[in-house]
């Protein structure tokens, strides 16, 4: 089973995800984001660590190899719960939200893709969100947020919002496990919003 973590910079989805798997015996931490300190891949992990794959002419292999190792990802969840701490929808939402011609790559690869079982949207007052990291101004954060309901919905992904500005750390990772409790528990065909 993959749950998957989701929100904008500042929603908490990094401790959120690590405090889930500590709560929840035999299931794995995973990050699937784009910050490559934070990232170990499958296939290929040396070149898409060194410094020269990111030169330009690189980019589109990278990405690629990058997609393929997400995939991975996903196929170990089959055998094994993880929790990931982001998915190839943040890519989408990102390029979408700052309107990068990249948008049409990623909606091709999330049409693709195999959706999480679950995910697990962190959401909650823009301005809250914004004074943990200062990443993104509130707008941004708002946009991020309108992004991931919008195509999570119009594309049938069982999720559930945690407001992460008004739940402690440890309330948001009771509210996630019961989720995911909740969720094995239910006929798979059940649209759960």
């Amino acid at each position: 089973m993959l749950v998957t973590i989701l929100g904008p910079d500042g929603s908490g989805k990094t401790t959120l995800a690590k405090n889930v798997v500590n709560a929840i015996n035999g299931s794995e931490y995973v990050y699937l984001g784009h910050n490559p300190e934070h990232r170990s891949y499958l296939w290929l992990n040396d070149i898409l660590q060194s410094a020269g794959s990111q030169f330009i002419l690189f980019k589109p292999l990278r990405r690629f190899i990058i997609t393929f190792n997400d995939y991975l990802e996903y196929r170990k969840s089959k055998v094994k719960m993880r929790i990931s701490d982001r998915w190839v929808i943040d890519s989408l939402v990102q390029t979408r939200v700052y309107k990068r011609l990249m948008r049409h790559y990623y909606k091709m690869v999330v049409t693709l893709f195999p959706k999480p079982d679950l995910v697990i949207l962190l959401a909650g007052d823009e301005n809250k969100i914004w004074q943990r990291k200062k990443e993104l101004n509130p707008q941004l954060i708002s946009e991020y947020i309108t992004n991931y309901k919008n195509y999570l919905s119009k594309n049938n992904v069982h999720y559930k919002t945690i407001d992460t500005t008004e739940n402690s750390v440890e309330e948001c990772t009771l509210i996630a496990k019961n989720y995911i409790d909740e969720y094995q528990q239910k006929p798979q065909h059940i649209k759960m919003v």
